[in-house]
């Protein structure tokens, strides 16, 4: 997650240019999402647990019927989106508000092109709830309640797309409170940082949704065009079309979201994949080693990574450790791990 201030002059600019390339993404939506929300295998609901395995994307899971507390929200949730106490119901929208069709699930994990993502420990103490039959497909994540909603079938590469999305927000919310600040926007007016914040977190929490996925969508470039589509469009593009700026920002350039010519911190994220996935073997090696112990107490010390558990994170700081303390070059430690 971000560690510093990002210029609201910045994100305004982004945001007017991602419109344009939200063109593409507003005329193939629909098929986007089909494509990304088809279910890889048919779950069968009335099973509380269940194990399903498919060529790139498992699910294993638990799950139960919501209690009051969680009923109580999902129908606040409904209400604020006005779908209850309509004159008419749409067909649409039959399935969602009836409550004994949405769910909690206890456990909910995924391996996603080999890699293990496991949805409860990521959301790190939020409950995640979610209507599985529903043709709209929704995420949302009320802080203050500790709750996550997703709308949708939860074995499709999109429902696994945007919950990660939603536990990115709390990540997020996490960070805001570990740096002791509100936001992370500044430099323009009140109202324009407060815009500007609110696309911040969005695009943020997509980052951190794409971070997660990067190395399994390296594999497979058709689902990964989707993914970064689906997620352009959804948690930023859909936002700058109904932001409102103030006056004092005169002057936009043009920029396509999460392309190669995107902000540099954006572009750092996937040089540290590729070369994770360049060293994986060498860093493999170290994990296996006396060496590694010391070097991990030593990181976790320096508290300069943010979660030491995550394998990537850790990657990512060894190679700035091996670079500045010279190891690199060490012939005895290149051919102890790089051979």
């Amino acid at each position: 997650m971000r560690e510093k201030l990002v210029s609201t002059v910045d994100i305004i600019t982004e945001a007017e240019g991602v419109l344009d390339a939200a063109n593409y993404s507003d005329q193939n939506f629909d098929i986007v999402e089909q494509h990304l929300f088809q279910p890889t295998t048919e779950i069968n609901y009335g099973n509380s647990k269940q194990e399903l395995k498919t060529e790139y994307l498992s699910v294993d899971f638990e799950i139960q019927p919501l209690d009051k507390e969680l009923s109580d929200l999902a129908k606040d949730y409904l209400r604020y989106h006005g779908l209850l106490g309509l004159e008419e119901t749409p067909d649409v929208i039959k399935n969602l508000i009836n409550l004994d069709n949405w769910q909690e699930a206890k456990k909910l994990q995924y391996n996603f092109g080999g890699r293990d993502i496991d949805i409860v420990d990521l959301a790190d103490g939020y409950r995640i709830i979610f209507c599985p039959n529903s043709e709209i497909k929704h995420g949302s994540v009320y802080h203050d309640k500790k709750v996550v909603i997703f709308l949708g079938d939860i074995a499709s590469v999109g429902a696994l797309s945007v919950v990660l999305h939603e536990i990115g927000h709390i990540k997020d919310d996490q960070n805001l409170k570990r740096l002791g600040v509100d936001k992370l926007t500044y430099g323009v007016s009140d109202t324009d940082n407060e815009q500007a914040e609110k696309l911040r977190k969005e695009k943020d929490a997509s980052l951190f949704a794409l971070r997660i996925l990067w190395p399994a969508l390296r594999q497979r470039s058709e689902v990964k065009k989707d993914v970064v589509d689906f997620l352009s469009f959804v948690a930023y593009a859909s936002y700058c079309k109904n932001a409102r700026w103030a006056s004092d920002v005169a002057t936009y350039h043009a920029h396509g979201w999460y392309s190669q010519a995107d902000y540099d911190a954006d572009q750092a994220w996937i040089d540290d994949y590729n070369r994770y996935e360049a060293d994986r073997s060498a860093w493999d090696k170290f994990k296996q080693s006396e060496e590694f112990t010391a070097w991990k107490a030593q990181a976790a010390a320096s508290q300069k990574l943010y979660q030491i558990d995550d394998d990537i994170e850790a990657f990512i700081y060894w190679r700035e450790w091996i670079e500045t303390t010279g190891k690199v070059n060490d012939e005895n430690f290149l051919e102890k791990y790089y051979e």
